[in-house]
């Protein structure tokens, strides 16, 4: 049976009737009340209504009221019980709750209404419910009139349950969200009303909208990543999910690839082992494979894969799907392949090279050393590991011994700067008394350790060698791939705040990823100005970056992978320190071989040539097509075979490491060029070939003239801050040293795809309408063809040159030199034959210093 409570004012007008059955006037209980005749009769009526009294009218017009006995009422007195029950349980729920008559005027409604809706009680029982939703419910809810529609329609009809969400705002109160449910009332007092109740659902909804965001940021995070393809397969391995990076990697559309097994993604070959299959097998059973080789592009070509496949389960732990992350590192495995045939082959000209080089560490110890270093010092058996800067008493020229913190390395070690050109006098253990000349330069201007170059100046002075370091250039590649690799990585919102520190961060920067989500990233990690103002920059241009820079509290090189989203940022950055020492001691030997300007050749086992460098080539005046593949006699003439003989029975014995021979070599000019040459064993296609360094001692006086202007200019261009200041040295330098009148240096511009001139010296009248103009990166112009060949191209009349662009300039005799991926440098005469081997020379090394600055 259906029943409401009575309300305070009907429970303390119904007290006034203690004794049942006793009547009451109107006029009686309006006196005990203090109330008037009408709102006395409208209190009786109501409790009438509610069986809790009886009336009958007396006379013309009195009526009286009574409480009927217990035993009166023909159903049990459940009053008591259900308005304990309503005030003790469901006036204090959590839930709001309606109940109408079947007038659907307001019968009860509990706390959690009045709450909910900023209702008063007193005001709203035993109103319409239609005018409260109009006056009251309607305004504080958030699309009211769509609110009062739905559930006034419940009304007309009343023959069905209604369910649907809504938001309210009543004053003073925060906003929630609500779930209304109502259904008619069919047996009871209230049978034809309805009850309505309304759930909390705040928290719920709050839930459902931090998953969503949670889910959009992750979304949003893996499709702003373009070195990566991120993926999800079904649990038979077809593809569900495509992400940018995929699509810039394998080459397909997310239309494409939707659907398709990710077999197609195998070779032939890796197909028909059952390599896939393998690898989900892997994956199924132990959560994660990583796995490496070639796969394939929509357009058929190869590319060289590291890949992971991560297990997705579901709660019951059955497999609902894999996620594959797939980097492209086909040039990473090149680069790897390439640098290490350099390496050895760089180490081999270290020790072919005249002059002795040595690397020594903050603590004076040799960590490496040619033979030539050794020798010159009188130490031909000693090893680095033998060998300490103390050990050696070097004198000055009044032979007194110069003190340790004298010494060259030592001082550049305390300073950081180089120390260029220190004679000393050496008498070694040998019982043979050297000069030589001693240049010590720190490793990129820090005091970690040095490197220290040694040349025998006995019979020649003035010749000094420098020894200068490259900026590290290297593309900077990302070792391993997301969440499973070595690189480090974290998310930040739009306010550079902590949202995710993946475990390599958090090892390679010393963080705690559970304290910093919701950090400011620079109150949590000192990493410099240049990741700073790259973070700032990318946020604000939402243009993808990436930087080097060096963390001083960690003492360790980083590289920085910058992607924006509308979100914030994506981050990955790897520990490249081990990286840049490597190229570090790599770009020294290759400044070495590129500073002393001496020829280099290599020999197979027969002594045919298989490499040979731009300074041989200028030395021999032969073609370098025409050198490969030949006898070295053709360049040494026939008594090359009894010095390679002699240099082989001396290697095979063991009795020398490096050969050294000073004879004629003929040119292409059938000229005589006097050279000391210097060779040693190397492995050459699986046999045992030599290599070996020229050098024309015939130029020499020319060459220590010309040095002084040379070291300056080198200098100069280290000391250059920007890219036009090493423009303008470069052609002041080459001014300086030949007097030639054009001299140009033209810069790539990549966004417009041309080379333009970026500085340069013109005599007047050398250019016909006073101005160089820009010309296209492509073979329409023999600037153009350089660049992209980068090859060195030397012209007795350019107007030979099938690459000519005009006829617009004096110019007939032209030395056009590539500077790397940078540009062109240019020197140019007004007479045929007016570029000779020394300016070729000069120019080719110029431009070689350029491209390192």
């Amino acid at each position: 049976m259906g029943f409401t409570s009575l309300t305070e004012v009907q429970r303390e007008t119904l007290a006034l009737f203690e004794s049942p059955g006793e009547p009451r006037t109107t006029t009686e209980v309006a006196d005990q009340l203090d109330l008037g005749r009408r709102s006395t009769y409208d209190r009786l009526e109501r409790l009438v209504d509610h069986n809790s009294l009886k009336t009958k009218k007396v006379g013309g017009s009195g009526r009286v009221w009574w409480r009927p006995p217990a035993n009166a009422r023909t159903t049990p007195d459940w009053s008591a019980a259900a308005e304990s029950l309503i005030d003790d349980v469901l006036d204090s729920a959590d839930v709001g709750i309606f109940v109408l008559d079947e007038d659907f005027e307001i019968a009860w409604i509990n706390e959690a209404t009045e709450r909910y809706f900023g209702l008063d009680r007193e005001h709203v029982l035993g109103r319409d419910k239609r005018q409260v939703i109009y006056e009251q419910i309607a305004p504080v809810v958030d699309e009211g009139d769509a609110f009062a529609e739905t559930v006034l329609a419940t009304y007309d009809d009343n023959t069905s349950a209604e369910q649907f969400e809504c938001r309210v705002r009543p004053d003073d109160d925060e906003a929630r969200w609500l779930e209304h449910r109502s259904k008619p009332i069919e047996v009871g007092a209230y049978a034809g009303g309805r009850v309505e109740l309304y759930f909390d659902i705040t928290t719920q909804r709050e839930s459902e909208r931090v998953l969503h965001e949670t889910q959009r940021r992750f979304r949003s995070l893996v499709d702003a990543v373009e070195e990566y393809a991120i993926f999800m397969l079904d649990p038979d391995g077809y593809v569900q999910t495509w992400n940018e990076g995929a699509k810039r990697i394998k080459g397909y559309t997310a239309e494409e690839i939707r659907g398709e097994h990710f077999s197609t993604f195998y070779t032939e070959d890796a197909r028909e082992v059952g390599a896939h299959r393998e690898n989900l097998a892997a994956a199924s059973e132990h959560g994660s494979v990583e796995d490496e080789g070639w796969r394939l592009r929509a357009d058929g070509s190869r590319f060289w894969a590291d890949v992971t496949i991560t297990t997705i389960r579901d709660d019951d732990g059955e497999i609902s799907g894999y996620v594959k992350i797939t980097r492209d590192r086909t040039e990473h495995r090149k680069n790897r392949q390439e640098l290490r045939r350099e390496r050895n082959l760089l180490e081999q000209v270290q020790e072919a090279s005249p002059t002795g080089i040595a690397i020594v560490d903050s603590e004076g110890e040799l960590r490496r050393a040619n033979q030539r270093f050794t020798d010159l010092l009188g130490r031909g058996d000693a090893t680095a590991s033998d060998f300490s800067l103390g050990d050696q008493r070097p004198l000055d020229a009044d032979g007194n011994p110069i003190p340790y913190s004298e010494r060259a390395a030592p001082r550049a070690l305390s300073t950081g700067e180089p120390v260029i050109d220190e004679r000393i006098r050496i008498d070694g253990p040998d019982g043979r008394t050297r000069w030589l000349s001693v240049n010590a330069k720190p490793f990129d201007g820090e005091t970690d350790g040095v490197v220290v170059t040694t040349t025998d100046v006995t019979q020649l002075k003035t010749q000094a060698q420098r020894l200068e370091h490259q900026r590290d250039d290297l593309q900077s590649e990302l070792e391993e791939m997301f969440a499973r690799i070595d690189d480090g990585f974290f998310s930040l919102d739009g306010d550079l705040r902590f949202t995710y520190v993946n475990d390599q961060a958090s090892g390679l920067l010393g963080l705690s990823s559970s304290e910093v989500v919701g950090e400011y990233v620079w109150d949590a990690l000192e990493t410099g100005p240049k990741p700073e103002a790259a973070f700032e920059e990318a946020l604000e241009t939402q243009e993808s970056s990436s930087l080097e820079a060096y963390n001083e509290p960690l003492e360790t090189w980083f590289e920085y992978n910058v992607y924006p989203s509308a979100d914030g940022l994506s981050v990955y950055f790897q520990d490249i320190t081990e990286r840049k020492e490597r190229k570090r001691e790599l770009e020294t030997f290759e400044q070495i071989v590129e500073t002393i300007g001496d020829g280099i050749y290599v020999l197979d086992e027969t002594g045919d040539f298989q490499l040979v460098n731009d300074a041989f080539v200028s030395m021999t005046q032969y073609e370098r097509r025409e050198l490969i593949g030949s006898h070295a006699s053709v360049v040494f003439g026939e008594k090359f075979h009894d010095i390679d003989e002699q240099a082989r029975e001396q290697f095979a014995a063991g009795e020398i490491p490096v050969a050294t021979f000073e004879e004629d070599i003929y040119t292409a000019g059938n000229d005589t060029i006097t050279v000391e040459s210097r060779f040693s064993r190397f492995d050459v296609g699986g046999g045992r070939g030599r290599v070996g360094v020229i050098r024309d001692v015939t130029e020499r006086k020319w060459f220590e003239e010309t040095m002084a202007t040379l070291y300056e200019s080198a200098q100069a261009l280290f000391d250059a801050e920007t890219t036009d200041a090493v423009d303008e040295v470069v052609v002041e330098a080459v001014s300086d040293v030949i007097e030639l009148p054009g001299i140009a240096v033209y810069r790539y511009d990549d966004a417009a795809d041309e080379l333009y001139p970026a500085a340069h010296s013109i005599e007047e009248g050398f250019i016909r309408d006073g101005e160089l103009p820009a010309v296209p990166a492509d073979d329409s112009s023999i600037t153009g063809h350089v660049y992209t060949s980068g090859d060195v191209h030397s012209f007795d009349d350019v107007t030979e040159s099938p690459y000519l662009q005009s006829n617009a300039t004096a110019l007939r005799g032209g030395l056009f030199v590539p500077i790397g991926d940078y540009g062109v440098l240019i020197a140019g005469a007004s007479e045929g034959g007016g570029i000779d081997d020394n300016t070729c020379r000069l120019v080719e090394l110029l431009a070689t210093n350029a491209e390192v600055a």
